[in-house]
């Protein structure tokens, strides 16, 4: 795996600067106007699909750290939880790489689907809620994906909730295989249940150790203090966004 110099921390405008992520955001934006402004497409933003220019530096960092951390690999497997409608997995998916994407937005998984079928993208979608506690994972899907992204999702439903995705997802993740989480953080992150502070990024990150997935190394998260206005909606409301980058194990002790 491709490595960033701090795999773990919070949002610090200087990441994007880091060789590998800006190779991947001028990749990103170059994709964004060659399919979907020069086409005339809508792309979603926050479970919003209309018609971009331009995807917001706060979503550009999540997208392309998560792509810097883990490239996905020619002849594997990527699911994104949340994603319906956005632009990474179609991104993705343009590369040849089959994508599933798992979301509970019906109107976003339709626009995934027709967009999919009419560019020839390897793009399936399915609209199951993964935290449902009697849920059964897909028998296809256990240990079927190499790659596994999550943008600024877990933070919109309940912890236990959160608790039962994140162990299904490990479930869902390949031995040798990659999983990129990013998720609002700080005490005044206005979501449902945002990760407020570093114990309940310890609490998370263990959930997925006793799954056999581990951070990355350097495995410490850092949190760098910064604390920024991200949503109009809250414009009182300073907090940041952190990523955590783990791994299943190749061959598990």
């Amino acid at each position: 795996m491709k490595m960033l110099q701090r795999p773990n921390k919070t949002l610090q405008w200087g990441d994007l600067r880091e060789p590998s992520v800006r190779q991947q955001k001028q990749a990103l934006r170059s994709f964004l106007w060659r399919e979907f402004v020069c086409k005339n497409t809508p792309v979603a933003v926050n479970g919003i699909l209309r018609r971009r220019f331009y995807i917001r530096r706060l979503k550009m960092w999540e997208y392309a750290r998560g792509l810097a951390a883990l490239p996905p690999n020619p002849g594997g497997r990527v699911l994104d939880f949340g994603g319906g409608g956005t632009l990474p997995p179609f991104f993705i998916a343009a590369q040849g790489i089959p994508v599933q994407v798992l979301d509970i937005d019906q109107n976003l998984n339709q626009h995934s689907v027709d967009l999919a079928q009419k560019r020839n993208w390897p793009l399936s979608v399915a609209h199951f809620d993964l935290g449902e506690p009697d849920l059964e994972l897909p028998v296809d899907w256990v240990g079927a994906f190499d790659r596994i992204f999550s943008y600024c999702v877990l933070e919109h439903i309940t912890f236990e909730r959160q608790k039962r995705v994140l162990t299904q997802l490990a479930k869902s993740l390949m031995p040798g295989g990659g999983m990129a989480i990013s998720f609002e953080f700080g005490s005044h992150a206005p979501a449902e249940a945002p990760w407020r502070e570093l114990g309940v990024v310890e609490e998370m990150a263990q959930i997925l150790q006793t799954q056999g997935v581990n951070r990355v190394e350097p495995s410490l998260f850092v949190d760098g203090g910064e604390r920024y206005l991200l949503d109009k909606s809250f414009p009182d409301a300073r907090f940041t966004f952190g990523m955590l980058v783990l791994e299943k194990p190749a061959n598990p002790a």
